[in-house]
């Protein structure tokens, strides 16, 4: 007889890596299109929801997170590219894989929210090459936030 119920998949430490590898290069992506055709609308929405990330509570992480998910969205929104968003959402998906957020982490909305800053910095400068590399750096710095939070004890 076979157990009934759901099973949840987990990411072991190479899946977590393979998936922030891709998702370092689509959001680098993502902020050098944002750079080349977002709108002032889109850096406004996105300078708004920055500045609710910063004056959220640290101790809040199921806010800091959607907070954090909105301020992609919304530069995924800001890069005017179906095929690009469609990708980042499947890649959302497989996110979702990893349990809790990295803002449960000690200071990462500390960290974050500076990176978020240069990131929209370099998108109204529009400066396509630092807007790319300040968002695979965030990215990166989530990597290493979450391999801690799930490998290191």
């Amino acid at each position: 007889m076979t157990p009934s119920g759901l099973a949840v998949a987990q990411l072991d430490r190479q899946g977590v890596l393979e998936l922030y590898a891709l998702r370092e290069i689509l959001e680098g992506a993502a902020a050098r299109f944002a750079a080349q055709h977002a709108s002032p609308s889109d850096i406004y929405a996105m300078r708004r929801i920055s500045a609710s990330f910063v004056a959220a509570p640290d101790t809040d992480a199921a806010r800091l997170a959607q907070l954090n998910s909105a301020f992609h969205s919304g530069l995924y929104d800001a890069t005017h590219n179906r095929f690009l968003i469609d990708a980042l959402m499947g890649l959302n998906d497989a996110l979702m894989l990893l349990p809790s957020t990295t803002f449960a982490a000690t200071g990462r909305r500390d960290t974050a929210a500076p990176e978020h800053e240069a990131i929209l910095d370099a998108i109204e400068a529009r400066d396509p090459d630092r807007a790319e590399e300040c968002a695979r750096t965030h990215i990166r710095n989530a990597r290493d936030t979450r391999l801690t939070m799930m490998f290191e004890y």
